[in-house]
């Protein structure tokens, strides 16, 4: 049986996590990471930096300072609510984004400068790589198991509401999605012009 590229990929990362070049100082993580800004000649260039990971506090914090700001920029907090969610994105990176040398300072002073200094291609791409990073801080990262997928499958169809997904890191969200479209099309009551596909199913 074919392995699930999804748990290959967790392994891989935890097997290699040495190779990832992440530092500690004071407690606190940092990942290398780079800002890539498409440039005249039609190339990427590269700013080099690092990722640090972020508390709570950090981030209650950062939802307030965007706030200010998205008012400040006179947006409507409700009715521009994705656009609020892009400054509070953006305002979790201009903390979350250090130098690449130590003492690690944070590279740039706020949320305001960040957006000046960078387009949004190039801090969405960055958003990706910090989701990514917060996701492999999580002790829970690569430890579900065929077993939890199931149950969580269970309860979302006990309660029809996908609600049970929300407390899963969101490689077990797309685990178990990938799951329940696999099983979808290996169901009897599937349309008779549906032929399901050679798949490999998750492992334990």
């Amino acid at each position: 049986m074919a392995e699930d590229p999804i748990d290959k990929a967790v392994a891989f990362t935890l097997d290699n996590w040495d190779s990832l070049g992440v530092k500690e100082q004071d407690g606190v993580l940092y990942m290398p990471a780079t800002i890539k800004r498409r440039n005249a000649t039609g190339s990427t260039s590269e700013q080099q930096v690092m990722l640090r990971n972020v508390t709570n506090d950090h981030k209650f914090k950062c939802r307030v300072r965007a706030r200010e700001y998205a008012k400040h920029a006179g947006l409507d907090i409700d009715r521009d609510r994705d656009l609020v969610t892009e400054i509070e994105n953006y305002a979790l990176l201009a903390y979350a984004v250090r130098d690449p040398r130590k003492p690690y300072d944070q590279h740039v002073p706020d949320v305001v400068k960040l957006i000046e200094l960078y387009d949004s291609q190039s801090l969405a791409e960055l958003w990706e790589r910090y989701n990514a990073w917060v996701e492999m801080l999580d002790p829970r990262f690569g430890a579900l198991t065929i077993d939890q997928l199931w149950q969580t499958i269970v309860r979302i169809a006990k309660e029809k509401n996908p609600s049970p997904l929300v407390a899963m890191p969101g490689h077990g969200q797309f685990t178990c999605i990938v799951l329940m479209a696999q099983q979808a099309l290996l169901s009897p009551s599937r349309p008779s012009w549906l032929q399901p596909p050679s798949i490999s199913q998750p492992v334990s």
